[in-house]
């Protein structure tokens, strides 16, 4: 994996369905403006039995920021 800076923090996506996991992607890199680099993509199953499909990444502190921002507009 390539270096990360101490500016960066982790962040994730979930979808219902692997597809649905890539265009969670592709959305949250276009939203963002950037390519993100997915890992550690995992299945995960809740106690009710449901499934969800998680990929991590790094964001930059001030993006996640500025996002913030955006939801209270």
């Amino acid at each position: 994996m390539s270096q990360v800076h101490s500016d960066w923090i982790p962040d994730f996506i979930t979808a219902q369905s692997p597809m649905g996991l890539r265009r969670m992607m592709f959305m949250t890199n276009a939203k963002a403006g950037t390519q993100f680099k997915y890992f550690d993509i995992q299945l995960y199953k809740d106690e009710s039995g449901k499934t969800k499909w998680i990929a991590w990444f790094y964001r930059r502190l001030e993006d996640l920021k500025g996002l913030e921002q955006n939801k209270e507009d």
